[in-house]
């Protein structure tokens, strides 16, 4: 239970991730915390290019929870007590039951720290923890839950219910089998990324084996409210490519487009500053050499801010 952390501690400005991502057309990103706590760190919405102090939009955004295997597998992993024999792994959660019993356990202890009462128990979160909670109770932190599989969405779903939490689904991969419950509940999804074979830590996990390229479009003709995620660690897995995929699976180029500017803009609550070119808004733009979603285009000029930090034309 660390949503009182941020991620933008860990940010290292340098890397040459963030010059690659410039260069790919992207010019906001929101960082995201891993998926190895169960109630995370909350993420920062960074832009990608320019002067270092101007590249933060916000220091401490969303929470991210995760209902998953993830939180007792990344890492060195949890483990079961074995008859008397314990290591510093011996540590809850150590099953999806676990899983739940730890988010729920955490909503309760919020609740009665809100009332006032003395919190007693194992695993009781610290106070600044609990005064993030509350913010989160209270509608003033969004939250977004990690849960890839059909039995993880519907326990995200479930808890979300018991104690009248709005949240926004991440990744989903298994969305298609919960369509109508996602619908019902008005819950939005960050879906992705699209792939036919996982990299990273999704390589290593048993909940990326019933992807389907399909379910994006199965998302937008449900009239799931959905935005498109890269979180990805290849050039040819970058955020433009997931655009292109989803027209793959069917999407028109236009609804591809707005699922990597304007909604996830609005999502972020930025929607009064970025995602759509209009007067007013600030003047994040991407010139391409041709259609975007053309696999032979690439972004020429990149501005944020009005300013340009990507320039690749020719000169003469």
């Amino acid at each position: 239970m660390v949503p009182h952390t941020l991620v933008i501690d860990t940010i290292r400005f340098g890397s040459p991730d963030w010059e690659r991502l410039a260069r790919g057309g992207v010019t906001t990103v929101f960082a995201s915390p891993d998926s190895a706590a169960v109630i995370g760190p909350r993420g920062a919405i960074l832009h990608t290019a320019g002067p270092w102090a101007g590249r933060i939009v916000s220091e401490a955004s969303d929470v991210k929870a995760t209902i998953g295997t993830d939180t007792y597998s990344q890492g060195g992993g949890n483990n079961s007590p074995y008859r008397n024999y314990v290591t510093n792994r011996t540590r809850r959660p150590n099953s999806r039951m676990g899983v739940a019993w730890v988010f729920r356990k955490a909503m309760y202890d919020t609740l009665r720290y809100r009332e006032g009462h003395e919190l007693e128990g194992t695993d009781v979160p610290d106070a600044p923890a609990m005064e993030v909670l509350s913010e989160v109770f209270a509608g003033q932190i969004p939250l977004r839950i990690q849960a890839r599989q059909q039995l993880d969405i519907a326990t995200a779903l479930r808890v979300s219910e018991e104690f009248g939490l709005p949240f926004t689904l991440l990744e989903a991969t298994e969305a298609y089998r919960c369509l109508d419950e996602l619908k019902a509940a008005n819950v939005p999804v960050i879906f992705g990324p699209i792939y036919t074979d996982p990299s990273g830590l999704r390589q290593r996990s048993s909940e990326t084996r019933e992807s389907r390229l399909g379910t994006i479009t199965e998302l937008l003709d449900a009239g799931i409210d959905t935005a498109l995620s890269a979180q990805d660690l290849r050039e040819e897995d970058g955020l433009i490519r997931q655009a292109m995929y989803a027209v793959r699976a069917g999407v028109e180029a236009e609804t591809a487009l707005r699922l990597v500017t304007e909604v996830p803009a609005r999502m972020l609550g930025l929607g009064d500053r970025l995602g759509t070119v209009e007067t007013g808004k600030q003047a994040d733009l991407v010139v391409w050499s041709g259609e975007p979603l053309e696999a032979t285009s690439k972004p020429l000029v990149v501005m944020i801010k009005g300013s340009v930090v990507v320039d690749e034309r020719a000169e003469g």
